[in-house]
């Protein structure tokens, strides 16, 4: 299921982290709607519905942090620690950055989300025309991750 485009919030429940779905319209440039083979409606970002949208809450059963690189084939490898806190930092909309109480709980939760779910890095060739192959080795982690 297609959750959304960029941003989404999550919470905790006991031990596992879940995430809501974001807008219903997905917001995607050109590229990214063929490659997912939407109908294309012109150039620029343009709004796009999928049928596949999910409507409710999932459980994280992973998080992929995308990276391209010159690399042949793309390749997973799993985070641990600063690594993967950094990667999760990087994700994070942040509104108040001088206030350290915020800080403090923004870490805590990120650090609550590394201990209920694996963190990855896919480090992927450029291109849109090479997604399948990404797409392969996400369904593979997720089916491994869900069973």
């Amino acid at each position: 299921n297609l959750l959304a485009d960029d941003t989404s919030p999550i919470s905790f429940e006991d031990d596992h982290a879940f995430v809501s779905t974001g807008d219903p319209e997905l917001w995607l440039l050109e590229d990214a709607r063929v490659a997912l083979c939407a109908e294309d409606q012109g150039p620029g970002k343009r709004p796009v519905t999928f049928s596949s949208q999910a409507t409710n809450c999932l459980k994280i059963h992973g998080i992929v942090a995308l990276s391209f690189d010159d690399v042949t084939k793309p390749t997973l490898c799993s985070l641990r620690g600063h690594a993967a806190l950094s990667r999760l930092l990087e994700g994070t909309v942040r509104f108040v950055i001088d206030e350290p109480a915020v800080q403090l709980r923004e870490i805590s939760q990120l650090e609550r989300l590394v201990r209920s779910t694996g963190i990855y890095e896919l480090i992927r060739p450029r291109g849109l025309n090479r997604i399948a192959e990404s797409a392969d080795v996400i369904a593979d982690l997720l089916r491994r991750v869900s069973e």
